[in-house]
């Protein structure tokens, strides 16, 4: 029987996302032909006999994609490690303890429990100045590596790695997820509960008493209580005992066992990092191939590196589509959903990119790239707090923050690369408004540039506060009276048009570029303005 899924909510086209991604991975490893998968606009069309062996291909792509943070292949790696040694090393004890560390957990417990293994005894390390027990160490860590490498217990092991790190952040305890059912093997409990049920979906689906679900709009056999939303969300309803929780008596909100499995899948349709506690997922809902482009999955080793993949991802997909559509002007606004584990719960945070945004991201994404590694501590050494000047230029974009309180906060905590901040100026003047703006700051520049080289700085420091202060309070005419001041005191050459401080679309950027300029040190600024000065004669 074949079944067409259309996208809709943003967790509904993640768990369309992880299903096409879990499918495909089950196809490159040579486990499955989905010629029967067919992706056309929003909707993805499969027929049933590709879910034959789907808890496996779930729980294979989760180990794929989520290796880097189990603590099995690093417990492995750490035996290995103590196995291959000749002598003693420095972090020996520590990699014991670790190993004993999770050797105990309860994921190993359980898995051990499973497959009716004993618990493991691991040998402390012991040392005197004339003895030590290395060697019966290694026998100990070749017997931990006999159990551990084996299929079934490797195989539980993994999945109960999952489970924990992964799988009951997103689901919470809900379903197969709770506690209750920890003792159990998770691939035959997952096909028992999300799989068995759809050959008898499908089987009563012609019955005429029937509820529709309330995601695909399939039908669905009245009495099937359990494939109500008390799945998907705590909400206090028991379907069976509380009828009076809806209206008529009657429990009129149903799910499919399809849909049901689709909304499983969307932790594999989200970029999560276990070790960061951080998510990620573009809801592009015009098409899945958009969606499929902006989510491109990967085994990510930082936020930072899942952040500026997503969002390049997008920017590449509107370049091409400007390529083959140049005269097609987008219309598609795109949701970024954030997720953050905060006291062991996932919270979610939106971001919304509209066409006027991506237009912004595509014109600025070399300045992007330029910022990228950019960061900077504005807290103390024993207190850091590091900021990442991409992250901020992205707000900047993405919430039309205010970049010129955070460049006060740059200047305030002595980050003054004068290049970095006019590029957050850049980023924030729209296109069409950067010419003007550059014509407009080339006479400021060099007056900022004299100044920095003819003011002793004492007198630089004050003139730099005074400024600072009247830029942040958008006092046009004590930057007017501090600036003439300077330049008169310091015979600078009077080449800049005053007026231009009274546009208040100007003033802000002017401002804060020219004190940018002026924190620069004599010897620089000094060669900033030869360069000008012969860039100036060539092309004269």
């Amino acid at each position: 029987m074949k079944y067409t899924l259309m996208l809709d909510n943003w967790l509904y086209n993640a768990g369309i996302l992880g299903f096409i991604n879990i499918i495909k991975n089950a196809e490159e490893n040579d486990l499955l032909d989905i010629d029967s998968l067919e992706i056309k606009g929003n909707t993805v069309t499969f027929d049933s006999k590709i879910l034959g062996n789907f808890e496996d291909y779930y729980f294979d792509y989760l180990v794929y994609q989520h290796k880097d943070n189990l603590s099995y292949f690093k417990v492995i790696q750490a035996i290995n490690k103590v196995l291959e040694c000749e002598k003693i090393y420095p972090s020996l004890k520590d990699d014991i303890t670790y190993i004993k560390e999770k050797c105990t957990s309860d994921s190993i417990k359980t898995a051990l429990k499973i497959t009716n293994v004993n618990n493991l005894k691991i040998t402390t390390f012991k040392e005197t100045k004339t003895s030590n027990n290395l060697d019966e160490v290694k026998s100990n860590m070749e017997y931990l590596l006999e159990v551990l490498t084996r299929d079934d217990v490797k195989q539980e092991y993994i999945q109960k790695n999952i489970m924990f790190t992964l799988l009951n952040r997103f689901y919470s305890g809900k379903g197969i997820f709770n506690k209750s059912n920890y003792k159990f093997a998770m691939r035959p409990l997952f096909k028992e509960s999300f799989l068995n049920t759809i050959p008898k979906f499908e089987y009563r689906k012609e019955n005429k008493k029937y509820h529709n679900c309330i995601a695909c709009d399939n039908k669905l056999y009245h009495s099937d209580d359990k494939n109500t939303l008390t799945f998907l969300t705590l909400n206090g309803v028991d379907v069976k005992r509380k009828a009076s929780h809806f209206y008529n008596l009657s429990c009129d909100e149903y799910i499919c066992p399809i849909c049901n499995l689709i909304y499983l899948c969307a932790v594999a349709g989200i970029n999560y990092n276990i070790k960061a506690q951080y998510g990620l997922f573009i809801n592009a809902s015009s098409s899945i191939d958009k969606l499929i482009k902006a989510n491109t999955p990967g085994r990510y080793y930082s936020i930072q590196e899942q952040k500026n993949k997503s969002i390049f991802n997008l920017i590449d997909a509107y370049q091409q589509e400007h390529i083959e559509n140049y005269e097609y002007v987008i219309r598609d606004t795109f949701q970024i959903v954030k997720l953050f584990a905060i006291d062991q719960k996932l919270k979610v945070e939106f971001d919304i990119l509209n066409t006027t945004n991506m237009e912004i991201l595509y014109d600025k994404k070399d300045l992007l790239k330029i910022i990228i590694p950019i960061k900077y501590n504005f807290g103390t050494e024993k207190n850091p707090k590091w900021i990442n000047f991409y992250d901020i230029a992205i707000d900047i974009i993405l919430r039309n923050d205010n970049v010129f309180k955070f460049i006060e906060k740059c200047l305030n905590n002595n980050f003054n690369n004068e290049a970095i901040i006019n590029i957050l100026i850049n980023i924030n003047t729209r296109s069409e408004g950067m010419k003007k703006f550059y014509e407009k700051f080339r006479n400021f520049e060099y007056t900022a540039l004299q100044l920095a080289v003819k003011m002793e700085e004492n007198k630089k420091n004050k003139l730099y506060y005074t400024l600072k202060s009247a830029a942040r309070t958008k006092d046009v005419a004590t930057f007017i009276d501090a600036l003439s001041s300077a330049i008169s005191a310091n015979s600078c050459y009077m080449i800049v048009n005053m007026e231009d401080l009274f546009d208040d679309e100007y003033f802000e950027k002017l401002a804060y570029s020219f004190i940018s300029k002026l924190l620069l040190d004599r010897n620089t600024a000094n060669k900033r303005l030869k360069e000008k000065y012969n860039a100036e004669g060539d092309n004269n």
